[in-house]
């Protein structure tokens, strides 16, 4: 019985995989099972994986058949089919580093109580440190709200789980396409697990190079922002499980996620009537008082017209940190340096408010003079015309 599983889904990854499969050989620690879950692909994924299999035992190749069931998918079948005492979910296209294994199993052996321990990502292009960037870093913040406000402190292969842990948590989504791993790990945090973030670097994530995107990227697509409003609606009805100012903020949040969501709905997709029913259940979930709901109906319904620019302007104004989801970072861009400095002051982590808009930019005054002066201008012209 191997001591540690590690479950890699994938995707027509025929040209990356082979380094995710050598980073995880390279490793000193050997007592492990290695199950790759492929999604349907199309390409040499396949024919790459039985070779490694055949050279390493423990490597275990499962195909699927049909594509497009999702990661989600894959990672589900993988637990069911894993047998180690600790496991890793590791995408297709990322790398462990030297020592990460042996070093993920020792502390998770010496801390019986963890249902899982928490490892740092770095980004990199052709190879790990070639960018000195980090996904995100630990915070004194409640990781559950950091989550919620897109503030992501770690990726997929950040954790290592107690397999009989996992058995206390609800799956993986497979409804969900998108920001999969972002949905999993906030569920997971609504039980109240016992865990710990390390703050060790032992993973690289591989950013885009070569026009190819990383797998499971997604920016505001149809599909992306559906698995964000998915993973909103998860998070509303477990709200009941946090209490106290936890709750108060959680509300606000999840709020803000909601209105952001419904702005991209209608900026992205022209989809108005979604935006307003998305918005409402701001409203029906009795997540903010009835002024900031009013405020985003007439954002959204007149949207980059004048009401909806005086309604941003007041949103923006009034509407709070935590509603406006400033405290989050630009994820892939926090320099190294940040993690190894005792007195790190939070400038990756303050972002600019999503409420925006042409009264928001220049001010509330300066916008209304200059449609003052443009209803002027029109007006003389209009009258000049009659004469």
């Amino acid at each position: 019985m191997p001591k540690l599983s590690i479950v890699i889904p994938t995707y027509n990854r025929g040209d990356l995989i082979g380094e995710t499969l050598k980073s995880v050989q390279l490793q000193e620690f050997e007592d492990l099972e290695i199950i790759v879950v492929d999604d349907g692909s199309t390409d040499q994924t396949e024919e790459l994986c039985l070779r490694f299999a055949q050279e390493d035992p423990r490597i275990h190749y499962i195909p699927n058949d049909r594509k497009n069931r999702g990661p989600s998918y894959c990672r589900n079948m993988g637990v069911r089919r894993a047998l180690g005492d600790y496991l890793i979910f590791l995408d297709s296209d990322d790398l462990l580093l030297p020592g990460a294994l042996g070093n993920r199993v020792a502390k998770m052996e010496s801390a019986s109580e963890m249902d899982f321990l928490v490892f740092v990502g770095e980004f990199f292009q052709r190879e790990p440190g070639d960018l000195e960037r980090l996904w995100n870093i630990p915070l004194p913040v409640d990781p559950l709200l950091r989550f919620l406000g897109d503030d992501v402190p770690w990726q997929t292969s950040g954790p290592i789980w107690r397999r009989s842990s996992l058995a206390k948590f609800e799956e993986w989504d497979e409804a969900i396409m998108g920001c999969d791993d972002q949905d999993f790990h906030t569920r997971v945090l609504f039980s109240n697990p016992v865990f710990e973030e390390t703050g060790e670097i032992d993973y690289a994530i591989r950013g885009a190079v070569d026009g190819r995107e990383q797998l499971g990227q997604v920016l505001v697509t149809a599909s992306g922002l559906k698995a964000k409003i998915a993973m909103i609606r998860n998070s509303l009805v477990r709200l009941s499980a946090l209490d106290g100012s936890r709750l108060a903020r959680a509300r606000k949040i999840i709020a803000g996620s909601l209105l952001l969501r419904s702005v991209e709905t209608v900026e992205t997709h022209r989809q108005v009537n979604e935006a307003v029913q998305l918005w409402g259940l701001s409203r029906k979930k009795e997540l903010v008082p009835f002024w900031i709901y009013f405020l985003g109906m007439v954002w959204l319904k007149n949207y980059k017209s004048f009401l909806g620019e005086i309604a941003a302007y007041y949103l923006n104004r009034f509407g709070g940190a935590d509603f406006l989801l400033k405290k989050r970072a630009q994820l892939g861009t926090i320099p190294r340096s940040c993690l190894a400095s005792a007195s790190y002051d939070g400038r990756y982590h303050r972002q600019l408010s999503f409420v925006g808009g042409a009264a928001v930019a220049v001010g509330l005054g300066k916008y209304l003079r200059s449609k003052l002066t443009l209803f002027r201008g029109h007006a003389a012209s209009v009258k000049k015309e009659k004469k």
